[in-house]
């Protein structure tokens, strides 16, 4: 059923080895049963393949998820707004994912949550960091998803997926890893790392896992915001100035370099410049 909708070989195979591969042919089918649209059905396949991608990143399978999950990545993509939709509507990555959960729930593929097992190892962690961010510091869905992004990533390369042992984090390791992280981003973005990773330790010292002050081994990143070589302008550009200028009059010319040499003298343009 996926060849209806996807004609070419890489992109269905591609789709295939994700985590919600072996069911887009039956939520395909489902979909085209119910009569919606062939456009509608392909962005609902594509948001489900972008979803099994994210978990899949996270380090979790199709037997790890439930509801509560899609409704935290639904949460975490925020909204688009617009005129006329004065509550705004969620993006094209988000199509189709209740229905997706439905679909997968009638199948028993997703458990029901009052059955999910409790989370384990730094899965626990993440998720009471996640808890805390959004209950106690009441952080903006977007900027839990950054921290919980970089967190995740810190606790897996320092401790696996396994409980963390907490006296054996350093500050050299909390150090170089956000100058790595750092490093690989854009400037207006590269002090992500840092913000994400400081507010993972201050919580970890409010939970008493760690020593106070470790924060603090969190270094600082440089951030410019006008960084880049400013837009020069064209010799013709350049031109069009200077002709646009009067010397006849005392507004067009100024006392400066001498008349013959006109190339660079101050005046005030008499046409604007377009």
């Amino acid at each position: 059923m996926l060849d209806t909708f996807f004609t070419q070989i890489k992109v269905r195979s591609r789709m295939e080895s994700g985590p919600i591969g072996p069911y887009l042919s039956e939520i395909a089918a489902v979909h085209h049963r119910n009569g919606y649209a062939r456009s509608t059905i392909r962005r609902h396949l594509r948001a489900a393949d972008r979803f099994g991608a994210c978990i899949l990143k996270e380090g979790m399978s199709i037997v790890d998820i439930n509801a509560s999950t899609v409704n935290r990545y639904l949460e975490g993509l925020g909204r688009q707004f617009f005129p006329s939709r004065l509550g705004g509507t969620l993006p094209d990555k988000a199509w189709g994912l209740q229905q997706m959960v439905e679909i997968l729930s009638q199948q028993g593929v997703l458990r029901p949550d009052a059955e999910q097992e409790p989370l384990i190892g730094i899965a626990r962690w993440v998720a009471d960091f996640d808890h805390h961010l959004d209950q106690v510091r009441g952080n903006a869905p977007r900027t839990r998803k950054i921290y919980l992004w970089y967190a995740r990533r810190f606790l897996l390369e320092r401790f696996g997926a396994e409980e963390p042992n907490w006296p054996t984090l350093e500050a050299e390791q909390i150090a170089e890893f956000v100058r790595r992280e750092a490093a690989k981003k854009h400037p207006s973005s590269c002090g992500h790392a840092v913000t994400g990773i400081r507010a993972l330790l201050r919580f970890l010292v409010t939970k008493g896992v760690v020593r106070k002050g470790l924060e603090r081994a969190v270094p600082s990143v440089r951030t410019r915001h006008h960084c880049s070589l400013p837009r020069h302008i064209s010799p013709g550009e350049v031109q069009r100035v200077i002709e646009a200028c009067d010397p006849a009059t005392l507004l067009g010319l100024r006392v400066g370099p001498s008349f013959e040499n006109r190339d660079w003298f101050l005046c005030t343009p008499r046409l604007p410049i377009s």
